[in-house]
């Protein structure tokens, strides 16, 4: 494969890694109560 198109590829798979990241917790809005993580009642 022409070098070229390895460095393309390898753009195209960093870019797509680094926009599929996480940057924190999702967070409710601040006029809804945060109701997570949940207590569920065990048998």
């Amino acid at each position: 494969m022409p070098i070229l198109v390895r460095v393309l590829v390898l753009m195209l798979v960093v870019v797509t890694l680094a926009a599929c990241g996480k940057k924190s917790s999702p967070s409710p809005p601040t006029d809804v109560p945060n109701t997570y993580p949940m207590q569920y009642p065990s048998h």
